[in-house]
């Protein structure tokens, strides 16, 4: 079995600089760097996890709690993850919680009694006090805590940026009479909403609000539709959201998969688009771009997003065995807004 000690003999260096290495520490020259993993791969070397975990105290395992790895945002977010944790030399294990607060708390439960080093958490009903109790010993990044909290780091996606962006590219399209699919009367009227998914509607919406204020046109309760964010849901109430507005020629749907969902149900009663209605989505879902017609959305840069994620749980990690805190820090990711056939 080929160990540390002979990538390090093969390599030329010590065995602490092979380790830094596989850990991905910062402090090896480019040139050691790719000398060190030539010989990991030529000797095809592969660490030893129990044995670095006793050494060291760390197991290199990350855990990713999403809620439906079917979703395409979850599916995205959780392959740049996986694929940004191998990269830094760590392990990701993927859970999800399927949108029910019993298996939120069933997996919290688990992971605060879990051997990860970090935990990555996009879940719905997570409270502080949840994180307060998961991060102790391990590193932790909250997606999509939209708070005022100070305690974790956050990496958010461009929930007002990207909604703001979406609405002023329909209104700029010439469409007059938007309407908003995935969130309606009680998010537009209620400023106190405190569950994780109405904040990240909320912030969606604002974005929405002051897109539609730049234009001259208010945002009335009138204009949303409160659906929850699946295919079969949002078909149904597109349908019946044409039929009851007629003028309706423009949908901001809350994310692709209701911006699928509706435009098949508009095609099921007969109505065009992008001829009747323009319809933009939020994700950058890739089965967007072979549908027809092809969808228009805010195109969230995964890749970027999960960097950032991995460089922040680093920092903390890093931070731990120094006994130094790593800053808070709050991000958003970058986005695109992909202009497509179903808004042309």
């Amino acid at each position: 079995m080929t160990t540390i000690q002979d990538v390090a003999a093969a390599a030329g260096v010590s065995k602490m600089t092979v380790s830094n290495v596989i850990n991905n520490k910062p402090n090896v020259g480019a040139a050691t760097r790719e000398r060190v993993r030539a010989a990991i791969e030529q000797l095809n070397y592969r660490p030893n996890i129990a044995a670095s975990a006793l050494s060291s105290g760390r197991n290199g395992f990350v855990e990713i709690v999403v809620q439906d790895i079917d979703s395409p945002f979850y599916s995205r977010l959780s392959r740049a993850l996986t694929e940004s944790i191998d990269a830094a030399g760590m392990q990701a294990i993927v859970q999800q919680a399927l949108y029910s607060e019993e298996s939120e708390r069933r997996i919290l439960e688990q992971s605060s009694r879990m051997f990860c080093d970090a935990i990555v958490l996009v879940t719905h009903g997570i409270s502080l006090a949840d994180a307060r109790r998961l991060a102790d010993g391990r590193a932790i990044v909250l997606i999509d805590e939209l708070s005022d909290q100070q305690e974790f780091c956050t990496v958010n996606t461009p929930n007002y940026e990207g909604a703001k962006a979406a609405m002023s590219h329909l209104l700029d399209r010439g469409v007059r009479h938007p309407f908003v699919l995935g969130a309606g009367r009680e998010q537009i009227v209620h400023e106190d909403g405190n569950r994780k998914g109405d904040l990240v509607g909320r912030k969606r919406l604002q974005g929405v609000r002051d897109a539609l204020q730049e234009h001259g046109i208010a945002l009335t309760d009138g204009m949303g539709v409160t659906i929850d964010w699946t295919y079969e849901n949002a078909r149904r109430a597109a349908a019946e959201l044409r039929r009851a507005h007629p003028e309706c020629d423009g949908i901001f749907a809350m994310s692709d998969t209701v911006a699928i969902g509706a435009i098949r149900g508009l095609a099921d009663i007969g109505v065009r688009v992008p001829d009747d209605v323009r319809v933009t989505g939020f994700d950058g879902a890739t089965i967007g771009q072979f549908l027809t017609p092809s969808l228009t959305t805010v195109d969230v840069d995964m890749n970027a997003m999960a960097d950032v994620i991995v460089k922040r749980l680093q920092a903390q990690l890093d931070a731990d065995s120094t006994q130094s805190p790593a800053p808070v820090t709050h991000d958003i990711a970058p986005f695109t807004l992909r202009e497509r056939d179903s808004t042309r």
